[in-house]
């Protein structure tokens, strides 16, 4: 793991040497994944990137930041980077892969690169003492880990890099029993009526949808294969109306250009699992959900200061 500071060009970038451990064939695949996302992060949609009222809340619990403040931010994703900009604090943005960065940094409103500090690293081995940050920030980063020991120990970790007062601000995923009675047909028409909705954020949703109800709740892991014949079996049952069936056919896109596959992807815990993980290390002061995507309940934001030992 390196860091990198202040590029002259992109050029200076690509040309910097660094080095880091070698990853398993399935943890490249992910960084593919992302790689292939932050290329078109502007075509994501609400859930897959923080909407409007999702920053609202970050920027809620953030609160006000000082000028020596250190700030910790997990993933390249543009809207938490815009959401610090200009508090002159120290923002350090850590990924796996520099390639994602770059891409995703074409899409920055507000922050600039050369007020950043990049590490290319895995966030378990990320080279800093404890307490040295005043603000982790995260979008979903919980769920990039397995059930079990490794999300355990990414929470470990993340909380010795938290100041005695420090604060991890995320937005988790949780399953919720309220999704599980609707049937894929039901989500289908459902969000064919909602207007306010963009043609992929319909389709990525009906995606997870169908994630969620083929997915293995013991071992917490997701089936594509099970996910796509769910949807190609809706398909072929009658009744439905052309722009339902165009939300289905855009669903098993997106899953197919996703580049997901079977068994590599694990599913989110119940939100009781959730805290009760969290609550180990964690004191949960704040959670707040946004309103301006359907199921955002299921895209709690949280504000955890780490449990003094």
């Amino acid at each position: 793991m390196r860091f990198f500071k202040k590029p002259k060009t992109w050029n200076d970038l690509f040309r910097y040497k660094y080095k880091t451990a070698p990853v398993s064939h399935e943890v490249q695949e992910n960084i593919n994944i992302f790689e292939k996302k932050y290329l078109h992060w502007d075509r994501e949609g609400r859930m897959i990137r923080p909407s409007h009222e999702d920053i609202k809340i970050y920027n809620e619990f953030i609160g006000p930041v000082s000028k020596n403040k250190k700030i910790l931010i997990l993933g390249p994703t543009t809207e938490l980077r815009d959401l610090i900009a200009g508090h002159k604090a120290t923002v350090v943005v850590a990924d796996i892969s520099f390639k994602s960065i770059i891409r995703a940094s074409k899409f920055l409103t507000k922050a600039r690169t050369e007020d950043e500090i990049w590490i290319k690293s895995n966030w378990v081995d990320l080279p800093f003492g404890n307490g040295y940050f005043d603000v982790i920030l995260g979008d979903c980063v919980v769920n990039q880990f397995s059930p079990g020991s490794e999300e355990t120990r990414f929470l470990e970790i993340i909380s010795k890099l938290c100041a005695p007062n420090g604060h991890l601000i995320s937005r988790f995923i949780i399953q919720s029993p309220r999704l599980m009675p609707v049937s894929l047909g039901d989500a289908a028409a459902f969000l064919s009526k909602t207007a306010y909705l963009q043609k992929r954020e319909k389709a990525s949703m009906l995606a997870n949808a169908a994630l969620v109800y083929t997915s293995d709740g013991a071992s917490r892991r997701y089936n594509i294969d099970l996910a796509q014949i769910a949807l190609e079996n809706l398909l072929r049952e009658q009744g439905f109306r052309f722009q339902e069936r165009s939300i289905v056919r855009g669903a098993l896109r997106y899953l197919k250009e996703s580049g997901l596959t079977s068994g590599q992807w694990w599913a989110p815990p119940l939100e009781k699992e959730l805290i009760h993980l969290l609550e180990i290390r964690y004191t949960i002061v704040h959670k707040k959900h946004a309103r301006d995507y359907p199921a955002a309940y299921c895209f709690p934001i949280m504000d955890c200061i780490p449990k003094q030992k």
